[in-house]
C-alpha cells in the first residue's frame, strides 16, 4: 500500500506547493492572545525553508491540510533516503514503538546512533488533547526523552489547530523538554594562538544558547488562484475555468481557501456539473463533516447521523446567540474559554459520549467528596448477613458513591494517586482516613515500575545471588547495596584502608577511590563513565548506566568536614535535585556524605548552632 494516502483525506495528495508566513514573536506571550490574529512577518515561506528549522510548529484551521503536508514531506524525506519519521501525538503515549506511519521504531534507532541529522513530523496537538487531556504533554515528554541524545540534530516539526494551541504554557512546555543548542563555528586568525602555523585559520565550534525559544512558528497561507486550478486539474476537472468563473459568480471563494473545503466543493462540481448556490454549499459541507471519515473511531463511538445534525444545530445556536465562536471541549481542568458544551448538549448522558469526559481524576475527586455531603457514610444501611433484600433508594445512592470510587481506583498514573491522597486527607469521617491513605498507597505500589522477574534474572539471583536490573528503579536499588557493600567493608573489614583514607581531604581523590571500587563490582549489571558532562557542562560525580534502558542515576558526593550543614542541604537541593535530576531519564539519585567518627561528634558545626548529621 503506498503511505501516502494514509491520511485522513480520501484522496491521495496533491502537490500544490504550499506557502506559510511566520508568525509575530509576540504570539507567544500570553495564552489569551487570540494568536489567528497576529500578524505575519517577513515573506511567504515553502518546504525548502522550512525543513531547514530545527524546532518547528504549524498551526493552522481544520481542514487546511496540515497533516497531509507534513505527511508528504516525511515521505519524500524518506525516499530521498533521509531519516525522516510521521508519528501522530494521540499514539505516542500508548505505545511510541507503534506510533510510527513513516518509518519504523527500528530504522528510528538506527538513526539515533548514526549521528546524522534527522525529521521527527508530530501530529496533532489539537487530536492528542481530545483523546485524553494530559496525551499531548506526555507525548512530548516522551519524545524529549527518546532523542535525548540526538535533540540538537533532530528537525521537530509540531502542527495543531490555531484554537487548540495555546500560546505561551504549550509553547514553554515544548521549549523545555525538547531544547535546542545552536552550534556556532567561528574563524580566528593564527596569531591569536601560541602554537598554531604561521597564516593559518582557527576554527572554533562552540554551543550557543537560542534566545527565548528555538521554535518558529508559522501558518499555512490560503490557496490561491492557480492552486485551486492545480488542485481541480488533479481531480479530474478539465475545464478548471470554468469552475473558477463560478466560484466568482457565487462569490464562493471562501469555499476555496482550505485543501478540505475545495475537495467538498469540486465533489460537488464532478456530481452535478455546478457548484450550488450558497446554502447548498454549506449543506453538502455539514454532511460531509458529520460523518466520521475515520472508520475505527466510528465502529468504536457510533453516532446516528440525526442525532450528530442535532447537536450541531444547537452548538451553532448556542454561538450565535453569545457571540463566541469558540467551542469548549473537555480538556482539563485549565480549560476555560469558549461554550462549555456539556451546558448545551446536556442530555447527551448516554452511552460514551460526553459522560467519558468527566471519568478523569479530578473530576471523580470532587464528585465522590461532594456525594458524601449529602449521602453520608454514617447513615448508610448495613445489609450485611440480613439475606436477600430488594435495594430501595438509599442502597442506589450508596452504590453510586461507591461506584466512583472504584471508577478511581481503576484509572493507572500519579493523578490517580494524588486524587486518592485528597480524598484521604479530606474525608469526612476521620477514623476512616487511615484506610482511605492505604488505598493511595495501594494505588502507588501497583502503578510503579515494579515487574516480575524474567527466568533469566531467577537464574541469575540463584547464582550470583542478585540479577541484573531491567528499570530505573531496580538500578538505583543495586547502586545503594553496592554503597551499603562498600560502607561495611570499610568499617568492619578485615583488609579496611579507612585509616588511609582518613588523610584523604580531597573529595575528587575520594570520589576517584569509589568510582574505581563501584566499576569492579559492577559485573556487567550497569556502568560509570568517568568524567561525564551534561549538556550545561555540569558533570555529576558519578552516574549508574543499566544495560538495556536509558536511566541513569547520578550520585553526589561531599566530605562532611569541608561542608556545614546547611550547605550540605542546599547542595542536595540545588546541585543533585536541581540540577542532574532535570533529567527526565532520571527520577531517583543519591546523595553520598562521608565523615569520619573520629573527628566528627555526631553533628556538623556551623558557628554557634548544631546541625543534626546527614
Amino acid at each position: 500500500m503506498d503511505t501516502k494516502s494514509i491520511f485522513d483525506s480520501s484522496y491521495e495528495f496533491i502537490e500544490l506547493h504550499r506557502t506559510f508566513h511566520e508568525l509575530s514573536e509576540h504570539s507567544g506571550e500570553n495564552s489569551d492572545i487570540d494568536i489567528s490574529r497576529t500578524y505575519s512577518l517577513g515573506n511567504p515561506l515553502r518546504w525548502p525553508d522550512l525543513i531547514k528549522e530545527y524546532r518547528l510548529i504549524i498551526l493552522s484551521e481544520a481542514g487546511s491540510g496540515k497533516t497531509a503536508e507534513i505527511f508528504n514531506v516525511a515521505c519524500t524525506l524518506k525516499e530521498q533516503g533521509r531519516p525522516a519519521f510521521f508519528l501522530r501525538l494521540e499514539s505516542i503515549p500508548g505505545d511510541f514503538e507503534d506510533a510510527f506511519e513513516v518509518g519504523t521504531y527500528e530504522v528510528f534507532e538506527e538513526w539515533l546512533a548514526s549521528g546524522e541529522d534527522g525529521w521527527l513530523f508530530l501530529d496533532s496537538v489539537d487530536e492528542a488533547r481530545l483523546r485524553n487531556p494530559g496525551d499531548f504533554e506526555l507525548a512530548i515528554r516522551k519524545v524529549g526523552r527518546k532523542i535525548k541524545t540526538a535533540k540538537d540534530r533532530t528537525h521537530i516539526v509540531l502542527t495543531g489547530r490555531t484554537t487548540a494551541w495555546r500560546p505561551k504554557t504549550d509553547l514553554s512546555y515544548c521549549t523545555y523538554h525538547l531544547p535546542y543548542s545552536l552550534m556556532v563555528t567561528s574563524e580566528s586568525d593564527s596569531q591569536d594562538e601560541d602554537d598554531a602555523p604561521e597564516g593559518s585559520v582557527q576554527t572554533k565550534t562552540e554551543t550557543q544558547n537560542t534566545p527565548k525559544t528555538p521554535f518558529k512558528i508559522v501558518a499555512l497561507d490560503d490557496l490561491t488562484t492557480d492552486q485551486i486550478a492545480v488542485f481541480a486539474k488533479a481531480r479530474g476537472i478539465c475545464n478548471s475555468k470554468a469552475l473558477l468563473d463560478a466560484v466568482e459568480r457565487a462569490d464562493a471563494w471562501s469555499f476555496t481557501s482550505r485543501p478540505q473545503d475545495l475537495e467538498e466543493l469540486t465533489d460537488f462540481w464532478i456530481a452535478k456539473g455546478r457548484i450550488g448556490n450558497r446554502l447548498e454549499i454549506m449543506q453538502n459541507s455539514i454532511e460531509r463533516r458529520l460523518a466520521e471519515r475515520d472508520q475505527g473511531r466510528a465502529e468504536a463511538r457510533p453516532l446516528a447521523a440525526e442525532r450528530a445534525r442535532k447537536g450541531a444545530r444547537l452548538l451553532a445556536a448556542a454561538t450565535t446567540l453569545v457571540q463566541d465562536p469558540t467551542i469548549r471541549v473537555p480538556d482539563g481542568m485549565e480549560n476555560s474559554k469558549g461554550i462549555a458544551v456539556q451546558t448545551v448538549l446536556f442530555d447527551w448522558d448516554d452511552g460514551i459520549e460526553i459522560r467519558q469526559a468527566y471519568k478523569t481524576p479530578q473530576y471523580l475527586k470532587s464528585l465522590y467528596l461532594l456525594m458524601h455531603e449529602h449521602i453520608r457514610r454514617n447513615e448508610d444501611i448495613d445489609r450485611i448477613g440480613t439475606g436477600a433484600y430488594s435495594p430501595g433508594l438509599r442502597d442506589n445512592a450508596q452504590e453510586a458513591r461507591n461506584n466512583l470510587f472504584e471508577l478511581l481506583i481503576k484509572i493507572p498514573g500519579k493523578e490517580s494517586f494524588l486524587a486518592l491522597k485528597d480524598i484521604a486527607m479530606a474525608y469526612p469521617v476521620e477514623e476512616h482516613r487511615p484506610w482511605m491513605m492505604h488505598h493511595a498507597k495501594t494505588k502507588a505500589e501497583e502503578d510503579g515500575d515494579l515487574a516480575p522477574w524474567s527466568p533469566a534474572q531467577v537464574k541469575d539471583f540463584n547464582e550470583e545471588s542478585e540479577c541484573t536490573p531491567r528499570n530505573h528503579r531496580e538500578l538505583a536499588e543495586l547502586a545503594i547495596l553496592r554503597l551499603r557493600d562498600l560502607k561495611d567493608d570499610l568499617e568492619n573489614g578485615d583488609s579496611s584502608i579507612a585509616g588511609i583514607l582518613q588523610t584523604v581531604k580531597q573529595e575528587t581523590e575520594i570520589r576517584k577511590f569509589i568510582g574505581r571500587e563501584l566499576r569492579e563490582k559492577a559485573f556487567g549489571r550497569y556502568s560509570i563513565p568517568q568524567e561525564e558532562e551534561f549538556a550545561d557542562a555540569k558533570k555529576p560525580d558519578l552516574r549508574f548506566h543499566g544495560v538495556g534502558f536509558d536511566e541513569p542515576v547520578p550520585v553526589e558526593l561531599k566530605l562532611a568536614d569541608n561542608w556545614t550543614g546547611p550547605e550540605l542541604f542546599e547542595r542536595l537541593e540545588n546541585q543533585l535535585c536541581g540540577d542532574y535530576l532535570r533529567d527526565n531519564r532520571s527520577r531517583r539519585g543519591i546523595f553520598i556524605l562521608v565523615y569520619w567518627p573520629a573527628t566528627l561528634s555526631g553533628s556538623i558545626r556551623n558557628k554557634n548552632e548544631d546541625v543534626p548529621m546527614i
